[in-house]
């Protein structure tokens, strides 16, 4: 479980913590943190019509991939879920996020190499480890909080902008969370970090609170 929650932090909008940080890295990441909340400010607040929000099954609107993440588990799909967290084949678009950040070679080789191996990890053996991932949640739910997934209902999601500090780079994502009720009980599913990338936004891991 320790190595699943490592895997889900992720340097995006990146800026060096060490104090070899440039006056461009530093004005890049305002720029993005400015670009996340408006981004939040713009998504929709109605979760119901969320989903037709969705393009070739991305989305810019973190009200929308959160709805869709819902979904997931409450149909208990695998495929859906797997279309809604990072994976080996957004590499490129986590390529070019880095990119836009001003890093010496040395720190610019750090931050891809633990992408790269995030990355990986999530998709070697055709995905074993989204599988289990989202297995083991719905399980969890059903055996410990008592979640009947097929008659969940969403009620409320509440997206939220939050600063990282890992690897020596700083960061914002999305934060969600998912209120939902089954069986007549309140629960809810947290999504601590979730990437806004240039053909949509993903998420890097899912946790259950209640």
């Amino acid at each position: 479980m320790r190595f699943l929650t490592v895997a889900m932090a992720i340097a995006i909008f990146a800026l060096c913590g060490c104090s070899s940080e440039t006056n461009t890295a530093k004005n890049t990441a305002k720029s993005a943190i400015s670009k996340t909340k408006d981004a939040v400010k713009s998504g929709s607040n109605s979760a119901k019509s969320a989903v037709a929000g969705l393009i070739n099954g991305r989305t810019k609107d973190p009200n929308v991939l959160a709805t869709e993440v819902f979904n997931a588990f409450k149909s208990k799909d695998l495929s859906k879920f797997s279309q809604c967290i990072i994976n080996n084949r957004n590499q490129s678009e986590f390529e070019a996020m880095v990119n836009t950040v001003e890093l010496t070679a040395e720190q610019k080789a750090t931050t891809l190499g633990f992408v790269y191996r995030t990355l990986n990890s999530w998709s070697q053996n055709n995905n074993a480890l989204t599988g289990s991932f989202f297995n083991n949640l719905l399980k969890k739910g059903e055996s410990q909080y008592g979640i009947n997934w097929a008659n969940s209902e969403l009620k409320n999601i509440q997206v939220d902008v939050v600063p990282v500090n890992d690897f020596q780079l700083k960061q914002t994502v999305y934060q969600m969370h998912i209120d939902f009720v089954s069986n007549g009980k309140e629960h809810q599913l947290k999504i601590p970090t979730a990437y806004n990338l240039q053909n949509g936004i993903l998420i890097g891991g899912a946790e259950i609170l209640r």
